[in-house]
């Protein structure tokens, strides 16, 4: 079976997908790799069995890319609160809508039959 871990490269997602692979599943990364976060580019510390795609979760056609031939997606795609424009562009409810219109398109994008899977 196939998973998708967007944000796959922060902490918290490279250790799913740790144990995605752990427990057998073939996994794909999808990651901007957005600065300061990742100012050296690709992290050392990601699995090799998983296939990264960088790029951004709001380019759709990234998205599309990204889910073909996947049962599985967890959502991981965060904006940093250290980030220093975060205060000065974007609140926080419009960061929060943004994140729920996404996770709506992800949803969507999934075949009716792994909407309710268990792993």
């Amino acid at each position: 079976m196939k998973a998708l871990v967007i944000g796959g490269a922060g902490f918290i997602g490279s250790h799913t997908v740790d144990a995605l692979i752990e427990k057998g599943y073939e996994v794909k990364i999808l990651d901007n790799l957005q600065k300061p976060v990742h100012k050296n580019g690709v992290p050392k510390y990601l699995n090799p069995k998983a296939e990264l795609i960088i790029g951004d979760i709001c380019d759709f056609n990234n998205l599309e890319l990204a889910m073909e031939d996947v049962s599985i997606v967890y959502n991981f795609a965060a904006y940093q609160d250290y980030l220093p424009y975060f205060s000065l562009s974007l609140s926080y409810c419009s960061l929060l809508l943004n994140h729920l219109e996404l996770t709506y398109l992800v949803l969507e994008r999934l075949p009716h039959e792994t909407k309710h899977h268990k792993t």
